[in-house]
């Protein structure tokens, strides 16, 4: 007997250390020479709502197409510009029939095709450039799924996340992110990762309110792997989707930064109609702001900001090594990237929103 469960136990082993993630640790400096420098941006394209034919509220979700042509989310639009960024249509329409939305929660391009997703009943709708409908059908499973990520192989991929209780106490909890994988018919869906993400959270069967501990930020590498950070402290996920595992964890020595007292009066207190409850665990900035892809590099967005800087980006390679750190000073917040330039949302004087390209110059 004892034998056996000896055996057993090696058997255990060798199977926990088969599925075990490679982490790589990497330190705070690499080795690139010309690290730390500011990045120079020329402007290519700007963007503004001047003309009246679409109204800018809180453009992301940019995206650019095989074409060039260029598609941003904002409340209630769809919206498409040409490569010179001369508007060409809105694709949400109102409505509940074939191609009308309640809202939009995503969408997603293949070649000339966009599938975009509405949330609020669960339907997928494919659309032609020129807005003509392919295909319309809703999704029938007993699920929640909010986040529409992408389509590849037959297959829609989404983020749902749970429903938690904490009977009416406030409570740190580990908020389940769910990472699933849905038929083309909608028919059958399979789980794939579970992201766990710090909250603090006052749940009933009802309502819920909370406030972030640590922060989900996601990036698709070439639909081949989903970069996530869901933790405060610096580390970055790599998801293969062929593999459906996560292959490889990488960070790197991190300097955290302590969260400025603005940012600390807004989300420092959970509040009820009858208490207020001081949130813990808030004492620095999550580390990774966002991710992004910049041609075949991964760009890290640090909590780390400097005066006549701007922000920290470090970059790494799919494997995990870190190869460089700059900064790159923008008027405005940073959110895409394609091939050499960078997309950022700006404000003027006038509270007035543009979308701006530019290109990194060196």
């Amino acid at each position: 007997m004892t034998k056996y469960i000896i055996m057993l136990v090696l058997a255990l082993l060798v199977l926990v250390n088969t599925q075990a993630q490679e982490i790589i640790e990497n330190p705070e400096r690499q080795r690139n020479s010309n690290a730390g420098r500011v990045r120079k941006v020329e402007e290519i394209l700007r963007i503004t709502d001047e003309s009246g034919e679409f109204y800018f509220k809180y453009p992301y979700l940019i995206k650019v197409a095989f074409d060039d042509s260029l598609f941003m989310k904002d409340t209630n639009q769809l919206l498409r510009f040409d490569k010179k960024g001369q508007f060409l249509r809105n694709y949400f329409v109102k409505g509940q029939g074939p191609g009308e939305f309640n809202s939009v929660n995503n969408y997603y391009l293949i070649k000339d095709r966009l599938i975009i997703y509405d949330g609020t009943t669960k339907r997928i709708t494919w659309l032609n450039f020129d807005g003509d409908l392919i295909k319309d059908f809703k999704i029938d499973l007993e699920v929640r799924l909010p986040d529409f990520l992408f389509f590849n192989n037959n297959t829609y991929y989404f983020l749902s996340r749970d429903h938690i209780i904490t009977d009416e106490k406030p409570q740190i909890v580990d908020w389940p992110h769910r990472l699933l994988a849905v038929t083309q018919k909608g028919k059958a869906i399979n789980e794939l990762k579970v992201f766990p993400v710090k909250m603090y959270m006052l749940s009933s069967q009802y309502r819920a309110i909370w406030r972030p501990i640590s922060q989900f930020v996601i990036t698709l590498f070439n639909e081949e792997y989903l970069l996530v950070s869901h933790t405060q402290e610096y580390l970055i996920n790599i998801f293969d989707f062929e593999t459906q595992n996560v292959i490889r964890n990488f960070k790197r020595t991190y300097k955290r930064v302590k969260t400025p007292s603005e940012t600390k009066e807004r989300i420092g207190t959970l509040r009820t109609e009858r208490k207020e409850y001081p949130v813990p665990g808030i004492e620095f900035l999550c580390d990774v702001q966002n991710i992004f892809l910049f041609n075949d590099k991964i760009w890290i967005q640090t909590s780390t900001r400097v005066d006549n800087k701007g922000d920290l980006i470090d970059v790494f390679n799919i494997e995990g090594e870190f190869i460089d750190s700059f900064y790159i000073d923008i008027n405005g917040t940073l959110v895409a990237t394609h091939k050499d330039c960078i997309f950022v949302r700006e404000k003027d004087k006038d509270e007035l929103l543009s979308v701006v390209k530019y290109k990194i110059l060196d």
